[in-house]
């Protein structure tokens, strides 16, 4: 069971391992953008090319077709890597070797629908991807297995999130016998260190720039790709898509929010250093290197955001 990029990934890792997969569940397609174009899910293009059968659904629970299906092909495993449904027990509960779940944080940290933007805004050196036992509960289920990553230097929740995905299947793919067999017992996670995540949403990637450079680094690294991280600019918004610290000394006479140009960088300034601009979007535009943005915009130097 899987939607995104990231559950190919896994099903790719299975099918190489050559273990039968009997079917796919995933989310129905849904109109999306201005012209409300259906786009299938990167799974769904994915198994369209094999002959693994596919199932779509808006919602599992209550839902009397999808459990009768899953009942029919009777797996002994059932496999969820970035389903986006929730499962309901009784479908829980139809394979005797259970439902595992590919988590991209270290569980009882992060539960929750965003896991990887609050391990890199909270976090200072790793995270990591926990195989988990599917309850009832919101990612409470007992402890497979689970592994450490440590963060690359200036990566995004977006490349990140892939990392940990592929860790995941490969993971599954070392547990996957002996789980069978019964050699490994699933460990209940300690509710006591357990916190938890919530849906962002495109507001939660505002720019403040009176935080700090490291802060506002951070965010712009957690909110890449969604919902991304914006500032305005004459009423405009702007995304700003790749940002660095910058290691000297620049406060000068500038307020937050402010734009110079230091060193041929340009930088912005905040309540505590100054972070340089790499690659900016201008509501509307596409992605564009800063030094290419302001031979368009001249007077993009000496701005002031908010």
């Amino acid at each position: 069971m899987g939607t995104s990029l990231d559950s190919v990934c896994v099903l790719s890792k299975l099918i190489q391992l050559d273990i039968e997969i009997s079917a796919v569940f995933t989310r129905l397609s849904k109109p999306s953008g201005r012209g409300m174009k259906v786009n299938n899910s990167p799974i769904k293009d994915y198994v369209d090319n094999t002959n693994i059968d596919l199932f779509q659904y808006n919602s599992l629970i209550n839902n009397k077709e999808a459990y009768r299906k899953l009942k029919n092909i009777s797996p002994d495993l059932i496999i969820v890597a970035d389903f986006g449904l929730i499962i309901p027990i009784e479908i829980l509960r139809l394979p005797p070797l259970g439902c595992l779940n590919i988590h991209p944080s270290l569980l009882p940290k992060y539960r929750g629908p965003s896991p990887v933007p609050f391990a890199l805004l909270n976090e200072k050196k790793f995270t990591g991807v926990t195989i988990m036992l599917m309850d009832e509960g919101l990612d409470t289920g007992p402890i497979v297995t689970q592994k450490n990553v440590e963060f690359l230097c200036q990566e995004n929740a977006g490349s990140l999130t892939q990392r940990l995905f592929q860790l995941g299947a490969s993971l599954i793919s070392d547990i996957l016998f002996s789980w069978e067999n019964g050699q490994i017992k699933a460990i209940p996670q300690n509710e006591c260190n357990a916190t938890y995540t919530n849906k962002l949403s495109k507001e939660d990637g505002r720019i403040d720039w009176s935080h700090s450079a490291i802060e506002i680094n951070k965010k712009i690294l957690a909110y890449t790709p969604w919902p991304g991280a914006f500032t305005y600019w004459k009423g405009k918004r702007i995304k700003i898509i790749e940002a660095e610290l910058c290691h000297t000394s620049s406060r000068g006479n500038y307020s937050n929010g402010f734009v110079f140009q230091l060193d041929n960088k340009l930088h912005v300034m905040t309540g505590e250093g100054s972070l340089i601009l790499n690659k900016i979007q201008l509501e509307g535009k596409k992605i564009i290197l800063v030094k290419e943005f302001i031979q368009g915009y001249n007077d993009f130097t000496h701005a002031k955001l908010g």
